[in-house]
């Protein structure tokens, strides 16, 4: 088993998790791990906002095989470790070269869901088992808890200040305890799909579902109130700004809903929002879509808290996986089989074309390293 233990990035994942919390709140790393990455689109907020500037150029460190295309994210460790989803295993991958340290059997496909690190080293992760499960730090099984038939666990899980994990089922959302125990279950209307639960400062949980609802739940299970924001909502979880307005994507665009459920604005675009949005510490909000045919394949948006389109780039594919974003503005999102680098204003800085498309979303590591993982079944690492 191979580790890596650098102290200077340890200082700095500390110091990046410190400025994180500085700029936007604690939610998220009471119980999350420490690190630079600890789950999908980097806090329980999903702002998509790294305290790390990341690559400014497309150099390729080194890329990790996996048995399938990757269709979900990395998340990182308070080493630096990397937890990928690779078939029907979990496993660890060595920052510094793309070895591996482990790969744990999980019983069922890791597809859309990406894993979460908490504070104790834990690693919890959807498998299409019906399963979510939980491995300690040596890749050794914690627990996992069963949703029911046909239920898979294919949403990212997100970990409160106390320990509870969400995470979406069928058409429940579920609260479970750290010790893998049942806390509450909460019925929707719909199907969660692969949509994501977020977790704002007050400890109310977003979730959307397949009707176009969305829905806010107390931290008893409770629900506080429902919102139809959309014809559907299918992959899109909602990311949340500092002033806790939440944005959505839709089949008809992008949506921003008050924290009492009132819709603010609507903003449509060419095509369905399939992609998490991410909030720069401006409030810009950054999200692509899947593009109209005979207009454009795929369009990517910047647009201000107040719902005005700043800038597109227009692309020749569909949008798909959240955008990430550096601690200088730079925006890095995927088009198709492509990795795009923007500065704020979306002016292209670099890009780089993978074997396939890429669907899932990335993470950015302490040093500033970018890891993508494609459908070609490459995670790719690229160099600060």
């Amino acid at each position: 088993m191979k580790k890596t233990h650098i102290l200077a990035d340890l200082f700095r994942v500390l110091i990046a998790g410190v400025a994180f919390l500085d700029a936007s709140s604690s939610v998220g790393f009471a119980q999350l791990a420490v690190s630079a990455w600890p789950m999908f689109q980097h806090d329980a907020r999903h702002t998509g906002q790294s305290p790390v500037v990341g690559p400014a150029a497309a150099n390729v460190k080194w890329t990790y095989h996996s048995l399938q295309g990757f269709r979900s994210a990395s998340a990182i460790g308070p080493d630096g470790t990397i937890y990928v989803g690779n078939g029907r295993l979990l496993c660890a991958v060595d920052p510094s070269d793309g070895s591996e340290e482990w790969c744990t059997y999980i019983g069922g496909a890791v597809k859309f869901s990406s894993p979460a690190v908490l504070v104790d080293g834990t690693i919890c992760v959807g498998g299409r088992d019906n399963r979510l499960h939980c491995l300690n730090a040596d890749g050794s099984v914690n627990f996992s808890y069963r949703v029911g038939h046909d239920g898979d666990v294919s949403s990212s899980p997100v970990v409160a200040p106390d320990g509870t994990i969400y995470f979406g089922g069928t058409r429940r959302l579920h609260a479970l305890n750290l010790d893998g125990s049942l806390k509450w279950i909460v019925a929707l209307g719909s199907a969660i799909f692969t949509a994501s639960p977020t977790l704002a400062t007050d400890g109310t949980i977003y979730v959307g579902s397949l009707d176009g609802m969305l829905h806010a739940v107390n931290a008893d299970g409770s629900i506080n109130w429902e919102t139809k924001v959309g014809r559907f909502i299918k992959f899109s979880a909602p990311s949340i700004a500092t002033d806790g307005t939440v944005y959505i994507g839709t089949s008809e665009g992008l949506t921003a809903v008050n924290p009492d459920g009132t819709i603010r604005w609507q903003v449509p675009t060419l095509g369905r929002v399939y992609s998490t949005a991410a909030i720069a510490t401006d409030g810009t909000i950054y999200v692509g879509s899947q593009g109209s045919i005979g207009v454009s394949p795929g369009t990517f948006y910047a647009i201000s808290p107040a719902g005005t389109v700043l800038q597109t780039y227009d692309s020749d594919d569909s949008f798909r996986g959240a955008p990430t974003i550096g601690a200088d503005g730079t925006v890095y999102a995927a088009s198709g089989s492509q990795i795009l680098a923007f500065n704020p204003l979306l002016t292209l800085i670099w890009s780089y074309t993978t074997g396939a498309h890429i669907i899932g979303s990335f993470s950015l590591g302490v040093d500033g390293t970018l890891y993508v993982g494609s459908n070609d079944r490459l995670l790719y690492a690229f160099a600060p």
